[in-house]
């Protein structure tokens, strides 16, 4: 109780200042107020409803990427829907690409009273909350309304602050959910003792990445550069990355120069370090094998022509999606900080995936690279691993809309 009522009074008094001072140093915080502050009209913008009004909270772009499978499959059970996601992140609410009849806004700070007044304009028929943004007030809130909540593709972990002797008002909050739905049984494991409804879904992100794929398109000036080598894409890079690659290319110059190489970093604005055609400008000639993409848009279909992956990330604040590399056929190196996607172990144990350090990265690279045979076999595995999971969250799916 002590712990619940100083939650309230600093995230009720100090809340404001700290979201104003964040503002004066940082350019997305000052987004993000800026989006607050608009919340509110936009929500009263929205047109009423014909059907249920189904709100959908998600932190970022990845939280709302693992949303669409269901909003697509609640289109089917529900009669005229409507659609209102709320992002955290600017990331996440710049970039979502939103379903026709659908709407999004900035959720409010977790202060009581902007709590009710952003819930008492959003009228809610049913929330869903995706996996690991636990806002005390928010969910509270929703609860003393009676609305229906869903806790979606939820990341629970034995050390996660929820399951600490300090956390049991956000631990009551979030078992008292109508639903909660997890990846993995070890998650479901955690939660069961508080919530015994707890279902085991799968993997959402196999099932929207292979969705996703549909749609990728590749120029065909492009494709036919990037396919008169073996080709490596180098996703989401940071320095990090692409400094080891330098190194790479500077102790086996032969190896390097059979092989095709496009470099995605994170932030394509940024200049690379080394000399390297840029994509705006047009196609690396006939004897060049380098290309550095300074375009928004184009990683997931380079995946599609890559024999192997290396994901940046992961000597940093953390990996970047490896699904769409994989489900595309191109098992995946990376640096080893995955502690926030666990996935990258189970992938690793299925031997479509390489953790390694840097120490190790040239040495693991090149074995890849000349093991052609067992790469193949890697990339196929991987890309039937993927299929396997989709379909098998599918079906989870289908259940679970059955009994809820």
């Amino acid at each position: 109780m002590i712990v619940r009522w100083s939650y309230q009074w600093i995230s009720g008094l100090l809340g404001p200042i700290i979201s104003w001072v964040l503002a004066l140093i940082s350019s997305k915080a000052k987004e993000r107020r800026k989006g607050i502050r608009q919340a509110i009209k936009e929500l009263n913008r929205l047109p009423e409803p014909p059907g249920k009004r189904i709100w959908i909270h998600c932190a970022s772009w990845g939280e709302f990427e693992m949303a669409l499978p269901l909003v697509e499959a609640l289109k089917k059970r529900e009669k005229s829907p409507q659609f209102v996601f709320s992002f955290f992140s600017p990331s996440g609410y710049n970039n979502a690409q939103l379903p026709d009849g659908t709407y999004k806004v900035y959720l409010c700070d977790d202060q009581v009273r902007a709590v009710r007044r952003f819930q008492n304009t959003m009228k809610a028929d049913l929330a869903v909350w995706v996996k690991y943004e636990f806002w005390l007030n928010h969910l509270e809130e929703i609860h003393r309304r009676n609305t229906p909540l869903w806790i979606w593709n939820a990341s629970f972990r034995p050390h996660q602050f929820l399951f600490k002797p300090w956390a049991k008002a956000w631990l009551r909050a979030v078992s008292r959910s109508t639903a909660i739905s997890v990846q993995y049984e070890e998650q479901a494991k955690l939660i069961r003792p508080y919530n015994p409804t707890v279902c085991v879904l799968g993997d959402a992100r196999a099932y929207q990445t292979l969705e996703r794929l549909k749609d990728v398109h590749v120029d065909p000036s492009l494709l036919a550069w990037a396919q008169s080598r073996p080709c490596i894409v180098i996703g989401s890079s940071w320095p990090s990355e692409e400094q080891w690659i330098q190194q790479f290319w500077t102790a086996f110059p032969d190896l390097s120069n059979e092989w095709n190489w496009i470099i995605v970093p994170h932030e394509t604005r940024r200049q690379p370090a080394f000399s390297c055609p840029f994509l705006s400008l047009g196609l690396p000639s006939s004897g060049e094998n380098k290309l550095w993409v300074d375009q928004t848009g184009q990683l997931r279909g380079l995946y599609t022509v890559a024999k192997m992956a290396i994901v940046g990330g992961g000597f940093g604040s953390g990996l970047h999606n490896v699904y769409e590399p994989l489900a595309a056929g191109a098992p995946v190196m990376c640096g080893p900080k995955t502690d926030k996607f666990p996935e990258a172990a189970r992938f690793e144990e299925q031997g479509f995936l390489l953790r390694v350090d840097a120490q190790q990265w040239c040495v693991a690279l090149c074995e890849w690279m000349v093991q052609t045979e067992e790469l193949n076999q890697k990339g196929e595995k991987a890309k039937s691993h993927i299929q396997e999971k989709a379909q098998s969250y599918s079906e989870e799916l289908a259940r679970f809309l059955e009994s809820n």
